[in-house]
């Protein structure tokens, strides 16, 4: 009999995504996503140039 192991496993088991297609997409739901890509690739594109230009000025003590 096997103990039973407590916690997360250290890796998970594989997964298959199989994609659904439909004949009459959600031209809505579509637009919303993408919109939703975008303003968050904008975020981390706004994000990584602020932590960059600070890096840059130092502390101004030498």
């Amino acid at each position: 009999m096997e103990k039973k192991k407590r916690g997360r496993p250290m890796f998970s088991d594989d997964v298959k995504v199989t994609p659904e297609f439909r004949d009459n997409p959600d031209i809505e739901k579509l637009g919303r996503a993408l919109i939703a890509v975008a303003i968050s690739i904008a975020q981390k594109k706004e994000a990584e140039e602020k932590t960059a230009k600070e890096g840059s000025q130092g502390d101004g003590m030498t």
